[in-house]
């Protein structure tokens, strides 16, 4: 350890020397409060101390010694891995400018009266001799000067052969970055559990097969837009990653090592002795041990532990596909390890936060945030690195995102399909399927739909000023993620009766008329349908709450959850799932009618436009507001006149969703002909949606 500290500045070769021969034990005292009083890890890379001094008197308890020397280890590691990393950084600071080096300046000392006779008292060996000075004489020998550290907010340190160098830095940005890495989070019991609460979702969320899957498409488009070093393909790149980390090779070890990643029942079913003695003679045929039969609850919990530690290790695989492979790319064309390691790390370095309160607050509080601000940042330093590089890539994804739009755009499914579902994927129509690619946040988002949108707006007759700053509002706010703290989110969600995601109501107006212990759809779970009616409570709004707070394993522990009850409660048959219900598949194959349309969106919008100003209206006659109600209805007269086609298209909507819930509930169907029944159900219903809001929207334009 002395000579790796050496090695780094942080101690001098003559007091390294020293402990070849000599025993160093650190003598840290107990703090009356508690604790040890040790060195300290500082913030930033700059102003390291060895935290070595002489032992001094003292009448405090010594620290336990074993303690006391595996606190000075670790603080010795840090400092002078933090010492050589700003040894580097002055050097490269100091050739472009950003820094100088600053000398030790003497600075003149008074010392006092009383301290200035003892110590002439000592030289002289007379305790008289400072008395007969004259005033002048006694003034120029009570000033000393001492050799002293250059002052100012802006001059910090790096250790060289155990002493500090000084030296100023210009750039402020650099100044906080030397000082504030590594800060600690914000404390405070209130901040863990904000921090426990975004914690738990963003697991469940990243855990899950889909996010995986589509994370590794996103990853692959982002990666070679942003990578400097020329070495990632596309596609290609991303596969030939994920086998090496899924392999873990060499390559991916030596990334992972250098902090570049992101790793006969009838006979015998009543009897549990008999079934006992056939399962060991069936381990002992099999040669089987024991210890893995899952046959008490901790060797259960050790299972379920194994299987979800062995989970995790292959979604951090999928992470670092893309990073394995530049590393891997890099090392293949000469470069270091150090250089293959920062280009790998560098693609999306997920451990950088900002300095400012606010935005470490929202870092830690609101899910993917920081993951975000990463990935704006990352496509900033992208453009900085290699312009030329950076808008040719931009250009062609902005090329095809448009292409494919103008494609699209006369395809009634993808004019069916809801503007969050635009927005973040790329939809191919081929040979009657319908495919789906996630959209890469940053990148899909600059270069894919704000370009799309733009060019919606020239050459859609439909489209206006206002729908584009909406889903620019919603890329702000939902892509990257600028929202409320996870703790309160799904809260205020439910005070708004909306998913800021989807835009959808959690409970639509026609359930709102209903109890609340009623509020369910055919296709809500058993679960939440059985608690929402034993409490009173709505089963919609339970079922966005466990999505919103648990994600998609919330949503996986339901599923299972469900069979279990409706095999309890002897349920009607499910409909047979399509193949777009499945896990993975659902995220990139869309089949059958779709069961939620852009048009029925904005049809449900004016429908309650049309009731909200209807009420309001008889409402202020009631009260006398006459004058008022006059101005309404003269201002809303387009609107008020759709009321009675508005009250037949509500009447008609009622009809098509009590056929489906008849469906649904049917004993006497089985699954596969509910499922082609609800198909037939839902193409009609899409149909009448589309010609009611065209209807309906060219009445409120006359």
């Amino acid at each position: 350890m002395a000579h790796f500290a050496q090695e780094a500045g942080v101690i001098d070769p003559a007091g390294r020397a020293l402990w070849d021969h000599d025993e160093y034990i650190p003598f840290y005292r107990l703090l009356e409060e508690g604790g040890v009083r040790g060195p300290k890890d500082t913030a930033g890379i700059a102003n390291q101390r060895s935290g070595i001094r002489t032992l001094r008197g003292g009448e405090s308890n010594l620290g336990d010694p074993f303690e006391n020397i595996v606190r000075n280890f670790t603080h010795l590691v840090d400092a002078a891995v933090k010492n050589h990393a700003m040894e580097l950084a002055m050097k490269n600071a100091e050739t472009v400018g950003a820094a100088r080096r600053m000398a030790l300046r003497w600075e003149a000392v008074r010392l006092p009266a009383g301290e200035m006779q003892a110590a002439l008292r000592k030289v002289f060996g007379d305790k008289d001799a400072v008395w007969p000075m004259n005033e002048a004489q006694r003034a120029s020998l009570a000033t000393v000067f001492r050799l002293t550290r250059p002052q100012g907010r802006d001059v910090v340190s790096v250790l060289r052969e155990g002493k500090p160098v000084f030296y100023q830095v210009d750039d402020p940005l650099l100044l906080r970055a030397l000082t504030a890495m590594n800060q600690a989070v914000i404390g405070g019991w209130a901040m863990r559990g904000a921090r426990f609460f975004k914690r738990v979702l963003t697991t469940c969320v990243t855990i899950s097969p889909e996010f995986m899957a589509r994370n590794l498409t996103r990853d692959t488009i982002s990666a070679w837009l942003v990578d400097n070093s020329g070495s990632f393909k596309p596609l290609l790149g991303s596969l030939r990653g994920l086998t090496k980390t899924l392999r873990e090779d060499e390559d991916t070890v030596h990334m992972l090592a250098a902090g570049a990643s992101f790793q006969g029942g009838y006979a015998m079913g009543h009897d549990p002795a008999a079934a006992r003695l056939l399962t060991e003679r069936l381990l002992s045929r099999h040669g089987i041990s024991r210890s893995g039969v899952l046959n008490t609850p901790q060797k259960l919990g050790r299972f379920l532990r194994n299987g979800w530690e062995w989970w995790e290790e292959k979604g951090q695989a999928v992470e670092n596909a893309t990073r394995a492979e530049i590393y891997a790319r890099m090392r293949g064309r000469g470069a270091s390890h150090l250089a293959a390691a920062y280009e790998a790390k560098n693609i999306m370095d997920y451990s950088m936060r900002g300095d400012w309160p606010a935005i470490r607050f929202l870092c830690e509080t609101v899910p993917f945030f920081g993951a975000r601000l990463t990935g704006l940042h990352r496509l900033a330093k992208g453009w900085q690195a290699n312009r030329r590089a950076f808008l040719i890539k931009g250009a062609a994804v902005t090329l095809a995102s448009v292409a494919l739009f103008l494609a699209n755009r006369r395809e009634p499914e993808f004019e069916a399909l809801e503007e969050f579902d635009r927005d973040n994927y790329y939809h191919f129509f081929v040979a009657g399927g319908h495919f789906r690619l996630p959209k890469p946040f940053e990148v899909g988002a600059i270069f894919g739909t704000i370009p799309e949108r733009l060019t919606q707006l020239f050459v859609d007759d439909e489209a206006t000023g206002e729908l584009f700053a909406e889903r620019m509002g919603y890329m702000l706010t939902q892509t990257f993620n600028v929202g409320f703290p996870q703790f309160a989110a799904p809260w205020v969600e439910e005070y708004a009766n909306r998913s800021f995601f989807t835009g959808r109501p959690i409970v639509s107006r026609r359930l709102e008329r209903l109890a609340p212990g009623e509020q369910r759809e055919p296709w809500t779970g058993a679960t939440v349908s059985a608690i929402g009616r034993a409490a009173d409570v709505s089963p919609k709004r339970l079922e966005h709450l466990v999505n919103a707070f648990f994600g998609t394993l919330g949503l996986y522990v339901l599923a299972a959850t469900d069979m279990v009850v409706r095999e309890a409660t002897d349920a009607p048959e499910q409909p047979d799932a399509r193949t777009s219900d499945l896990p993975v598949l659902r995220s990139f194959y869309r089949d059958g009618p779709p069961r939620n349309t852009r048009q029925g969106a904005e049809l449900y919008d004016m429908l309650r436009d049309v009731e909200t100003t209807y009420d309001t209206v008889m409402e202020l006659r009631r009260t006398g507001d006459l004058e008022r109600a006059r101005e309404l209805s003269a201002e809303k007269r387009n609107t008020l006149a759709l009321r009675r086609g508005a009250a037949w298209v509500e009447k008609r909507l009622a009809e098509f969703d009590r056929a489906n819930r008849q469906i649904t509930a049917d004993p006497l169907l089985d699954g596969e002909e509910k499922r082609l029944r609800l198909d037939s159900l839902a193409e009609r219903r899409n149909e009448f949606v589309r010609r009611a809001h065209d209807r309906l929207r060219s009445r409120l334009r006359e």
